[in-house]
């Protein structure tokens, strides 16, 4: 009988890079849930506002309120580099800081929580499954 002796952590790298890619594409199918979401969720008239010209906050770029903004902030981001193994989905950014309130209702939020990324990962599971299933 041959024995067969191999390293498999020569071939790590390689193989954490497959994994990865099927990760990112698992992390893009629940980013394009959240967005349908989150569009779902948008009702009534379009709110649109300039950036404050009075009070405390007179000239911050954060006080602009731009409908659909949130939707455009929905990102992926893979850690870079052989050894990188995370990747993270994220809402929001310095304009639309607001991103956490929506999901969770914190700090008063007016009528609650908004929930979107949690939805967005339930909704998702059969097609990542799938995806990881068939490739």
């Amino acid at each position: 009988m041959a024995r067969i002796t191999w390293d498999v952590s020569e071939k790590i790298p390689e193989l954490r890079l497959l994994g990865m890619e099927r990760l990112k594409e698992a992390a893009e199918i629940i980013k394009d849930e959240a967005k349908r979401i989150l569009k779902s969720k948008m009702k009534g008239a379009p709110i649109n506002r300039p950036v404050y010209k009075t009070g405390d906050y007179a000239g911050q770029y954060w006080t602009e309120r731009e409908y659909g903004a949130m939707i455009r902030t929905v990102r992926v981001v893979a850690k870079r580099g052989a050894t990188g193994r995370e990747v993270r989905i994220y809402a929001g950014n310095s304009k639309t800081w607001w991103a956490t309130q929506m999901e969770y209702g914190r700090g008063g939020w007016k009528g609650g929580p908004r929930s979107f990324l949690r939805p967005a990962i339930n909704k998702s599971i059969p097609k990542i499954k799938q995806l990881i299933e068939n490739g």
